[in-house]
């Protein structure tokens, strides 16, 4: 947020699906703005438990998923299809049809995390890969 340095901050606990324990996970923060930064395992949307994959699967492939995977509860689909249906008329008025994969699609290609409360809420980009040279190295 400030551009400022990011310093290791211990680690935390988080539960993921469909992990049936806890994860502990690296925390950053900004001393000057005190931010606090969590990783999380790849292909998981921020304020999201559920892989991106098992969302798209829960939304539009309801039939194709194993019964041992589907525990997602009717009512956070039916939000998370709200919440799209928001996202789809808010940042893609063009799109007439009712097309709601193609919207959500779309959304993902432009950066856009399409189940979001907010709108036009951008999906952070990752930390680069580690590089040879450390930033705090003398």
């Amino acid at each position: 947020k400030c551009n400022g340095r990011i310093w290791k901050h211990g680690f935390t606990t988080a539960y993921f699906f469909p992990l049936g324990h806890p994860l502990y996970i690296q925390r950053l923060i900004c001393p000057d703005c005190k931010t606090v930064f969590r990783f999380r395992p790849s292909g998981y949307l921020p304020y999201y438990s559920y892989p991106l994959v098992i969302i798209f699967l829960e939304l539009f492939c309801k039939k194709s998923l194993p019964d041992k995977l589907s525990k997602v509860s009717v009512e956070t689909r039916k939000s998370w299809l709200q919440r799209l249906k928001k996202q789809i008329k808010l940042t893609l008025m063009k799109l007439k049809s009712k097309d709601y994969k193609k919207g959500f699609l779309e959304l993902l290609t432009r950066g856009f995390n399409p189940i979001s409360y907010q709108p036009n809420l951008k999906i952070p980009p990752h930390f680069p890969e580690p590089t040879e040279v450390h930033l705090f190295s003398g």
